[in-house]
């Protein structure tokens, strides 16, 4: 009998709280298309995730928000979880930055996941500012894990005040966290397989990611007849501040109802689109027709070689990460 897992071409891995949050939250949206595996330290927490597989970082005392900690554990346990890495093309490592488990364990699964020879994936979600340390250390491990990740997207809870409606209810704010995440994986899946006119090939989403450095994810859904609005509105709706004057190449994925005419995709979307990120981006543009959708679209940009703006290493960030 065929393992579950040999019938999958792509993983995601949650790590620690956060990231294994993610992971229950995407094993009921999607429907056996991805092989999932949940890692944490907190046995209790990882009893009630729903994944495929579930691997414990024995730590008994937890780790106390020390990553140093979360990554030994990580380290120790690597032998059932490299053996659980192997065979995908592609890994999404999905992991919340601030605390111990994520941001230290996540350093030595992505070691671990590179050295399958898989494309990996790295989705760092950070904390709020008002956190304090906890943000601060997350904005040090992101610096850490751009050392060694090929693509690196991250998503700042800050940015969650801004695009959700003011008076939503807090599970449901992060539940839209997770549900881009969600839709960032899934249309990897279906640009990658089921795709028809302008397919994008498993190489080149390797070639443009691996070169890619940090990167950020634009969303936005709309229909036909506000389509405008919705290409100004992926803007808006992105999770990170981002300075795109210096990217280099974007993968626009769209899914639509209806299929477009020629013009309309290339001048209007695909246009729309490149004046939108400005002259310097190479766009990749994918397409796939879902006539559940009805007159609704859906766009998502991958942007590579972005710059991010907190990440910057002037003298006064410096000093704020020293406090």
């Amino acid at each position: 009998m065929m393992n579950i897992k040999d019938q999958k071409e792509i993983c995601v891995v949650g790590v620690g709280g956060a990231g294994t949050n993610t992971i229950n939250r995407i094993f009921n949206f999607a429907e056996g298309r991805f092989y999932t595996i949940a890692i944490n330290t907190d046995m209790s927490h990882l009893n009630s995730i729903k994944s495929d597989k579930k691997i414990y970082l024995n730590i008994p005392n937890g780790t106390g928000g020390v990553p140093e900690i979360g990554a030994s554990a990580a380290f120790r346990a690597r032998e059932d979880i490299k053996n659980s890495l192997k065979g995908f093309g592609i890994i999404f490592i999905i992991s919340g930055f601030g605390g111990g488990t994520g941001t230290g364990a996540t350093m030595e699964i992505t070691k671990m996941a590179l050295e399958t020879g898989a494309l990996v994936v790295n989705i760092v979600t950070i904390p709020f500012r008002a956190e304090g340390s906890r943000y601060r250390r997350a904005i040090e491990g992101v610096r850490e894990l751009s050392k060694i990740s090929k693509t690196l997207i991250v998503l700042d809870n800050n940015r969650l005040l801004k695009i959700t409606p003011r008076y939503l209810p807090i599970e449901k704010a992060f539940a839209t966290m997770d549900q881009l995440i969600f839709w960032i994986v899934f249309s990897f899946h279906e640009m990658l397989y089921n795709a028809s006119n302008f397919h994008i090939s498993f190489s080149e989403v390797r070639k443009l990611l691996l070169e890619g450095g940090y990167s950020t994810i634009l969303y936005n859904e709309g229909t036909i007849d506000t389509l405008d609005d919705t290409i100004r509105g992926l803007i808006y709706n992105s999770l990170m501040e981002v300075n795109l004057s210096k990217s280099t190449s974007a993968i626009v994925f769209i899914m639509m109802g209806e299929e477009p005419s020629l013009e309309m995709f290339i001048k209007k979307i695909v246009g729309g689109i490149s004046v939108l990120l400005g002259s310097n981006e190479s766009i990749t543009p994918g397409i796939l027709i879902d006539t559940s959708l009805g007159n609704r679209i859906r766009i998502l940009a991958i942007i590579t070689n972005v710059g991010i703006p907190m990440l910057g290493k002037n003298e006064k960030e410096k000093e704020m990460l020293r406090l």
